[in-house]
């Protein structure tokens, strides 16, 4: 896919322009098809009752331009299953936004606000434009429809990618695992002990730190038990590892990413391939070293280093570090260190994140200091307090105030920040 196509923008999801946003970018695109069928169900949606689409000759009209559509979404996103894998998007999409709404607000508000039954069920693509073009007053199904069917290309475009993505992510899975713990690695339940501070809840110690407790720690924390399953490397000791994959889950991310450009005034456009990089990744965290920094950690990022290079022939120029860590201990930023491996036959690089145990704990609990003049806390590490915001703002531009009426989204926040908050304490 061209880096340099036709792009949908922030502005597909403002009540006001969504429709020829959406117009634009499907003619510039190519999505939908420029032909005499399509342009006729156009036609009838605006000049007759919908009904006409339910006899015989609106019926093979339609079948004639979803057949046109899906031949464009093959030769747009790529595969042997354009309808397959439209459905699959659009459903995908659908309970992405389901379940936000489920995260974020009370069972009331979630039956005022979820989708209808025509966007959760999708129709077929030509049956989209006779509900989008049709003289219906119903202007919030038609925002829906066209709001949803954005999405579903955003989660399309990564997606796209996420069928090679995971058979490479299988390979080197199944390869480090190998090499790494051995033919038949054993798990292990294992329980770090940590102290947390009682009023920021960031980890001041482990038990695995090899270090006495400074009774400057002991006042003011509080004894938590972690429960992890680890694996044994010899010469580093007890880690814990995960792979992933992110398709339709990157959307909130590209759209966030989208609005901040917008903001800066540096464009608008939705880029998802180059917004979302981490499409797959590899997480691994040494249980027995605090800092991220620590010589254990680095040992760790040099086998897998050069395990990946003796096995897919690859250099150094295939790697980019690409570290997010202030190298200190208690700051309250992320911690961690990250290194991007290029494959030469993928566009999708695979980000590898390695982490000592305590810099891990405080990138899931450390909630940030509380500034009491503003009433909130600063600079907090912990990444669900940061996915909170995220999605709220994501979740704000997705139901403007033109279509579902107004909604307290400052005092959500309020109220999910301190729910996160409970719980990463409890």
């Amino acid at each position: 896919m061209s880096a340099e196509r036709s792009r949908l923008s922030i502005a597909t999801f403002k009540p006001q322009s969504s429709l020829s946003e959406m117009s634009r970018f499907g003619v510039e695109s190519g999505l939908v098809p420029n032909t005499p069928t399509v342009a006729a169900v156009v036609n009838k949606t605006q000049q007759e009752d919908k009904s006409y689409f339910f006899g015989n000759r609106g019926r093979i009209l339609l079948d004639r331009a979803n057949g046109q559509f899906y031949d464009s979404i093959r030769s747009y996103f790529g595969g042997d299953h354009p309808h397959d894998f439209y459905e699959t998007q659009f459903n995908a999409v659908n309970n992405q936004v389901n379940g936000l709404l489920s995260k974020f607000f009370p069972p009331e508000q979630v039956e005022h606000l979820k989708l209808s039954p025509d966007v959760e069920f999708p129709p077929y693509p030509a049956e989209l434009l006779t509900y989008t073009f049709s003289h219906s007053e119903d202007s919030r199904l038609q925002y829906e429809l066209l709001r949803q069917s954005a999405l579903t290309v955003v989660a399309g475009e990564l997606e796209a990618h996420a069928g090679s993505v995971r058979d490479r992510i299988r390979e080197v899975n199944y390869h480090l695992t190998h090499d790494l713990f051995g033919p038949y690695p054993k798990r292990e339940n294992t329980i770090i002990h940590a102290l947390h501070d009682n009023e920021t809840n960031q980890v001041r110690w482990i038990e695995t730190d090899n270090s006495d407790v400074d009774p400057d720690i002991l006042y003011g924390s509080h004894l938590k038990a972690h429960h992890v399953q680890t694996r044994h490397v010899d010469g580093i000791g007890f880690i814990t590892y995960e792979a992933r994959t992110k398709g339709a889950g990157g959307v909130i991310k590209a759209i966030r990413k989208a609005m901040l450009r917008e903001e800066k005034n540096q464009g608008n456009s939705l880029t998802p391939q180059s917004d979302v990089l981490d499409i797959m990744g590899m997480k691994f965290i040494v249980t027995e070293a605090f800092s991220s920094n620590d010589l254990k950690v680095t040992d760790l990022m040099n086998r897998v280093k050069t395990s990946l290079m003796d096995h897919f022939d690859l250099s150094e120029g295939n790697f980019k570090d690409k570290n997010e860590t202030n190298g200190s201990r208690f700051q309250g930023k992320f911690q961690g260190k990250r290194i991007m491996v290029n494959f030469p036959d993928m566009k999708v690089p695979l980000e590898l994140m390695f982490h000592g145990e305590g810099d891990h704990l405080n990138n899931e609990f450390n909630l940030g200091e509380l500034d009491q003049s503003m009433g909130k806390r600063i600079s907090p590490q912990a990444h669900s307090v940061y996915e909170v915001d995220r999605d709220l703002t994501v979740l704000a531009a997705l139901f403007p105030e033109e279509i579902y009426g107004s909604i307290d989204w400052n005092n959500i926040r309020r109220e999910k920040y301190d729910g996160v908050m409970r719980e990463l304490k409890a």
